[in-house]
């Protein structure tokens, strides 16, 4: 939008103490001293009225997730609030979730009760009050990145009028002009995000015994920063080594790298693997995409909206070893397929997903919230 030509404030909350301001590239960033999501609500207002007062705003935009905005609009009621889906914490937390055995269920409702508290059943679904739906509902206009995220968040939170924008991702050259050629003897697979229980990692764990079985010429690069596992002692990334430690040698361990090494990474990979049980819009199906590789992902949300299977990518029942492991050893197995993808997700990318093409898209949304009769 800042590139269109329109005046925009960023509002965020930092660690510091003093307020600031920052002229950037096309856009003003606020920086409101704020420890937490909390303090921030209430924090920003004094400094967004500020910058109201000296030129007013046509509206307002916020995630749905922490509901930034809320406090804002209740003050300033006739300022459009628009609400952009990320993903809601009720989404995050199913996701991630891990239901405890019978005996842990027993032991924690036993220790609560001998110290004398009502015990608070962590797994089932708390009935408290959420400040995100409620930002939802208080929104003027509505919009998400994918239509699975619409549609799962207005069956939980009521349906309305959500309009569907893509993220625009415009990858930098290093990244869309590496070679796609992959005419190599190993195959090297890319996981790239955290590791973690909604991106599907047990299940490409369970998948990679069986794959390499199959295909000892395949190496699995796992890019991201490690997480606590489902077992209390360990992350995620010694569970692994652990269960995988006759096949060691096809492992490689990364943690969290910068965006600017990403092109190195993508670099040193053959295809990439999302497995996640569901994602809203994952960014880094298009990096990957931008790169050239061939991509496995999940086809029940943001993936399936981005990726044709066989087309320019290859989907994949979620929650199943079983479909990854055909998958990847389809496609390592295939070089001249993996080529055929790769070069028509990345042209994807770069086509349906570029600065012009969802800038308009915005600027034609943003428009109709000015014209909009209901906020006349």
């Amino acid at each position: 939008m800042a590139q269109r030509g329109h005046d925009i404030h960023v509002f965020t909350g930092f660690s510091g103490t003093a307020y600031s301001t920052k002229s950037l590239k096309n856009y003003v960033l606020h920086l409101v001293p704020a420890k937490s999501i909390d303090v921030f609500r209430l924090a920003v207002i004094p400094f967004f009225e500020q910058a109201n007062d000296e030129k007013p705003f046509d509206a307002i935009e916020s995630a749905e997730y922490g509901a930034d905005g809320i406090s804002i609009k209740k003050k300033h009621f006739k300022i459009p609030l628009v609400v952009k889906l990320h993903t809601p914490s009720f989404l995050v937390k199913q996701l991630n979730f891990t239901s405890p055995s019978f005996t842990t269920k027993a032991r924690f409702i036993t220790g609560a009760i001998v110290r004398g508290r009502m015990p608070k059943l962590y797994w089932k679904e708390q009935l408290n009050h959420d400040i995100e739906k409620e930002i939802y509902l208080l929104a003027d206009k509505v919009s998400s990145p994918s239509k699975s995220l619409a549609e799962i968040v207005a069956n939980k939170w009521g349906h309305r009028e959500i309009t569907i924008i893509p993220n625009p991702y415009v990858p930098p050259a290093e990244i869309h002009s590496l070679n796609i050629s992959q005419e190599k003897d190993v195959c090297r697979v890319l996981f790239l995000g955290r590791l973690e229980k909604r991106k599907g990692i047990y299940y490409l764990l369970a998948a990679i015994p069986q794959i390499i079985e199959v295909n000892p010429n395949i190496i699995f690069h796992f890019v991201g920063s490690d997480q606590p596992s489902y077992k209390d002692s360990l992350t995620v990334r010694s569970l692994m080594e652990k269960r995988l430690h006759g096949y060691k040698k096809h492992l490689k361990f990364d943690g969290f790298i910068e965006n600017q090494q990403l092109h190195n990474v993508f670099s040193e990979s053959d295809l990439c693997i999302f497995p996640s049980l569901w994602e809203n819009f994952p960014n880094v199906c298009l990096e990957a995409m931008a790169a050239g590789r061939a991509v496995i992902g999940t086809n029940n949300g943001g993936m399936a909206e981005m990726i044709d299977h066989l087309k320019d990518g290859y989907l994949i029942e979620p929650n199943s070893p079983a479909a990854i492991t055909n998958a990847i050893l389809a496609l390592a197995g295939n070089p001249l397929l993996r080529l055929k993808l790769g070069t028509a997700a990345r042209k994807k990318v770069l086509t349906n997903y570029n600065a012009e093409v969802i800038g308009s898209m915005t600027e034609q949304f943003y428009l109709q919230v000015q014209q909009s009769p209901s906020l006349a």
